[in-house]
C-alpha cells in the first residue's frame, strides 16, 4: 500500500480523523486543504498512486470499489491514527 505524507504526526491528536475519498481530484484536493488543521488527521483515499498531499494530510492508494483495498486502507489508518474516523460526506452547497 502506497502512502504519501505531509507534515503530520504519527498519531492523531484529539481532533479526530477524517477520510476523504477521491483525494487526487480537484474537489477531493480542495476538501483535504479545507480540513487540514481542523482535525487530528486528514487522510485522503484515491485509487491512483498518492501524489504529494497538502501539508497536514496523508494520502493513501485505495481502490474504493475493492473491499480488500478499502480494508487495507482502513487498517493502515487505524494503526497510525486510532480507531475512529468522522464521516463527512461530500456536499455541494
Amino acid at each position: 500500500m502506497q502512502v504519501a505524507e505531509g507534515s503530520l504526526p504519527a498519531k492523531a491528536s484529539d481532533g479526530g480523523t477524517i477520510i476523504v475519498s477521491g483525494s487526487n481530484g480537484r474537489i477531493g484536493d480542495a476538501v483535504l486543504r479545507r480540513f487540514a488543521g481542523r482535525f487530528g488527521a486528514v487522510v485522503g483515499f484515491d485509487r491512483k498512486a498518492p501524489k504529494e498531499p497538502p501539508p497536514g494530510c496523508v494520502a493513501v492508494a485505495v481502490e474504493i470499489t475493492s473491499d480488500e483495498s478499502v480494508r487495507a486502507g482502513l487498517a493502515m489508518m487505524r494503526e497510525r491514527h486510532g480507531g475512529r474516523a468522522r464521516p463527512e460526506p461530500h456536499r455541494c452547497d
